[in-house]
């Protein structure tokens, strides 16, 4: 009786084992001809067999515009039911600093039963279009600063000219050299800051600062005074942007800066030349919240940037009606 006992948990034991495999086969099957059906040419996959017939390995290629990354999948055959799928990372991309976090998208929690080849797809395809837009924009930002370079070349030559000129004269040579000396003197007053409302997406906040700026001068004296509030000195970025209008010379003083969020400080001009901004310094400050935003970072920049302006009366906001309903009201802390 014992024996017959036995054989009978051991039938059904197999015909569990043999359920649950057919289960994860049908799983695997479903879960790739998804991925073909939805991504189309975008996605595509060599399948072979291992020898000891315990996993398959499949090379899966994904292809966001003209970038091409393959990723080699070791998928066993109790996938999804117990273990994980095993990966490969295209050689290309191995030695390049964008692997690690490659890597912590693809080791991403597994949990015994869901397929999670369709997520990582999905989540590769979303790191190398955000990859692709952030190659892009410091392209941009490196052509606006080869111009602004170009830009400030000449109006160096021209305030040599200037200079020489004065010099040859002999006229006020004395006073200009006081004037000179006066705006690098560390104890420049600040002038007044606005602060405009913080803007929260995704756990990032952002926030604009502006001020009426008349020299480079007035600029420094505005970013000691924001940096020494620790709350904004500890912001993942402080990007800067600036246009002044320099009387004496007929010619425009501008400059941004990115602080590390690459093409972000270069748009933010790029909004003060579109609205004719005069004599103004925009600061937006982001505090990092652990999900990346993609592309709408550079859409809350730009916002941020004109609706300070347009807030605190540095601009006229042409589309108020439509955008926001009004101006905000005034909120946070103001500086001189």
């Amino acid at each position: 009786m014992n024996e017959g006992r036995m054989k009978a948990q051991t039938k059904q034991t197999n015909t569990t084992t043999t359920t649950m495999a057919d289960e994860d086969a049908t799983l695997q099957t479903d879960e790739l001809e998804s991925l073909s059906m939805i991504y189309e040419d975008e996605f595509a996959w060599d399948h072979k067999a291992s020898s000891d017939n315990a996993h398959d390995t499949h090379t899966c290629k994904i292809t966001v515009g003209s970038d091409k990354f393959e990723l080699r999948l070791l998928i066993p055959r109790d996938y999804p039911s117990k273990s994980p799928p095993l990966y490969e990372l295209d050689q290309r991309w191995t030695g390049r600093p964008e692997a690690a976090q490659i890597r912590a998208i693809l080791d991403s929690a597994f949990n015994p039963g869901d397929v999670v080849i369709m997520d990582w797809v999905e989540a590769l395809r979303e790191f190398l279009e955000e990859a692709k837009l952030e190659a892009e924009a410091e392209k941009e930002h490196q052509q606006q600063q080869q111009q602004q370079q170009q830009m400030q070349e000449r109006q160096d030559q021209m305030q040599q000219q200037k200079e020489d000129e004065d010099s040859s004269a002999n006229v006020h040579g004395d006073e200009e050299n006081t004037n000179t000396s006066s705006t690098s003197d560390p104890a420049h007053p600040c002038p007044h800051i606005d602060h405009g409302e913080p803007f929260t997406d995704r756990k990032s906040t952002f926030q604009g600062h502006v001020a009426t700026v008349h020299s480079v001068a007035d600029v420094k004296a505005v970013m000691a005074e924001l940096l020494s509030n620790s709350k904004i000195a500890r912001a993942t970025h402080n990007m800067v942007a600036y246009r002044i209008w320099d009387d004496d010379r007929g010619v425009w003083v501008q400059d941004c800066d990115d602080d590390g969020e690459h093409g972000a400080s270069s748009r933010m001009l790029h909004v003060l030349q579109l609205t004719d901004a005069r004599n103004v310094l925009v600061v937006v400050s982001r505090w990092f919240g652990g999900i990346l935003l993609g592309p709408d970072r550079f859409k809350h920049i730009n916002n941020c940037t004109r609706d300070v302006m347009v807030e605190f009366g540095h601009i006229q906001d042409s589309s108020s009606s439509s955008d926001s309903g009004g101006k905000r009201k005034k909120k946070g802390r103001k500086k001189r």
